[in-house]
This record gives C-alpha cells, sequence and structure tokens, in this order.
C-alpha cells in the first residue's frame, strides 16, 4: 500500500503540474505580460529562451493587435474550438510533458484504491479536516471561481484584468470540456462504490473522472501563476484538490487528470489570448437612480 501524507500529496501534485505546464508553455500571453512577446513563434519565428517563461522579445503586428479586445462570443467559441483540436497541433517536443502527464495518470490509476485509503480513511480523518475540508473544496465550485474572475475583471491594474478574463474564459473550457470527459469514461465516485474504480457504468448516477473542480482550479491557478507566480496559485489549487479526495467525492486519478487537463486549459487560454486579444466582456458596479450600488455584466458578442 502506499503511504503518502495529505500535505505530501498536494506538494508532489503541485510540482508534477508546476513541471508539466513550464514544459507546455514556453511563453506567458503577451496580452497579459511583459514577457512573452513570443506567443506567436509559430507565426512569426520568435526565438524562445531556455528558462521555461522567458523569451526573446519579437513584436509582430500579430502580438502588438492582441493587445485589444475582440467579442466574448467570438473568442469563447473559438477558444474552445482552439482547445479541443490542440492534439492536433502537438510536435516531438510536446512528449517532454506528454509522457510524465500519461505516467502520472497510469500510476495513480492503477494504485486508486490504496492512495484513496491512505488520504481519506483511517488515521487520515481528523476533527479539524472535516470541519475545513468542505469549505476548501467550495472553493472549486465554478460559480465561486467565475465570481471571484469576475471581480477581478472590475478591480486592480489593467494587466490584472485581462488576467481575470483570461481565467474566465479557460473556466469555459473547464465547464464544457468536463463534461464531455465525464460523459466519455462514465466513472463511479468513492461514495457510491469504494472498493473498486470503475469506468463506462452507465447504471452509476454520477460521474467522476475528471474531477471537475480539479479541472477548473488549475485551469484559473495557471492563467494567475503564469502572471503573478505559480508558487502562489498551485498550492491553493492543490488544497482544492486534496479536498475532493479526502471528502470521498473523488478518486485520486480523478483529481489527478483533472489537474492536468485544468493546466493545458489555462495554457491554451493564455495562449489563444496572445494571439488573438482578450474577449470584451467584464463585471462592474455602479448605483441605480437612488444609490444603491449594483452589479453590472457587460459583454460585446
Amino acid at each position: 500500500m502506499i503511504r503518502m501524507r495529505p500535505y505530501a500529496f498536494g506538494l508532489a501534485l503541485a510540482c508534477a503540474a508546476g513541471r508539466c505546464a513550464a514544459a507546455a508553455v514556453p511563453a506567458a500571453p503577451a496580452a497579459l505580460s511583459s514577457t512573452a512577446a513570443s506567443v506567436a513563434r509559430a507565426k512569426n519565428g520568435a526565438a524562445v529562451e531556455a528558462a521555461p517563461g522567458r523569451v526573446s522579445p519579437a513584436p509582430s503586428s500579430r502580438t502588438a493587435a492582441a493587445t485589444g479586445l475582440i467579442p466574448a462570443g467570438e473568442s469563447t467559441l473559438g477558444l474552445l474550438g482552439y482547445y479541443g483540436t490542440s492534439p492536433l497541433r502537438w510536435r516531438t517536443s510536446d512528449l517532454l510533458w506528454l509522457a510524465p502527464s500519461v505516467a502520472l495518470s497510469w500510476v495513480t490509476l492503477h494504485n486508486d484504491l490504496p492512495i484513496y485509503r491512505t488520504l481519506s480513511l483511517g488515521s487520515a480523518r481528523k476533527t479539524w479536516l472535516n470541519h475545513s475540508m468542505p469549505t476548501v473544496s467550495a472553493l472549486g465550485e465554478g460559480l465561486t471561481e467565475a465570481g471571484l474572475t469576475a471581480l477581478g475583471t472590475q478591480f486592480g491594474s489593467e494587466r490584472f484584468r485581462r488576467t481575470s478574463v483570461t481565467a474566465l474564459e479557460a473556466l469555459s473550457i473547464a465547464a464544457v470540456y468536463g463534461q464531455v470527459f465525464k460523459f466519455a469514461a462514465w466513472s463511479n465516485r468513492p461514495y457510491e462504490n469504494d472498493q473498486a474504480h470503475t469506468f463506462f457504468d452507465y447504471s452509476q448516477h454520477t460521474m467522476g473522472m475528471p474531477s471537475g473542480h480539479s479541472f477548473s482550479a488549475f485551469a484559473v491557478a495557471e492563467v494567475y501563476g503564469a502572471e503573478y507566480g505559480r508558487e502562489w496559485t498551485y498550492p491553493v489549487a492543490a488544497l482544492i484538490v486534496y479536498s475532493r479526495v479526502y471528502n470521498q467525492d473523488h478518486w485520486p486519478s480523478d483529481v489527478v487528470v483533472g489537474s492536468l487537463l485544468g493546466i493545458t486549459a489555462g495554457v491554451a487560454a493564455r495562449h489563444f489570448a496572445a494571439l488573438n486579444g482578450t474577449s470584451d466582456f467584464g463585471f462592474g458596479v455602479s448605483s441605480d437612480a437612488i444609490g444603491t450600488p449594483e452589479g453590472v455584466f457587460h459583454a460585446r458578442f
């Protein structure tokens, strides 16, 4: 049986996710970061430095135009297509992140039962965790993250606003493709049957893999982490991921696969924003006729 402490599991997952993101993302979006001028390297031949996330500046009309705003509908639909067709654009060099990701998923899947029991049963159960983990898990709810990122589109600097818009679009990937993958796998959850992780059993009422909380948490963590430091955002996402196993809502492989998919969603959202511009939508606060503050959502479709 594999023995792994809760915090060790979270750190291991965060480290694996960070390495995956570093290999998969040679550049942060030009629309979001000053170090990201070469996101369009496939189009303009920009040179990438050895250090992950650092690039040699290569100004182009394409990346310069990407600082503008584009219709929200066009951007979101385009991004969903961009993410769905991303395997068609993989190259041999992508094995640097794809192979470890597949290996991590495979190893976790084949050790789901012992890892699950170690992390969520027996001595792993603590009173303070029983009280705190449901709250942590709630942070990974798509609506919670959408609300927080929507607030980010209104407050803070222009850089933070654009980052928040891109994070919202990454959440759209998690919402759509998370359900697609769930239907494709149709796996059970531990609270239904904690003796085995089964797939393609359509008599089950819920679908586990991938974990939607993990998908959305790491999608947002990757977008904000690329701008402000993954050492801050990834541990928070990893804690949410751990809570899903501790609360007995998901198998370990559910959250690992969901986390890796979430990272690729964040990567795709940043690349797409750099190449095409930031969506023209956001959240504002205004006052009505009698001065009462009210939230206002605006978008150009």
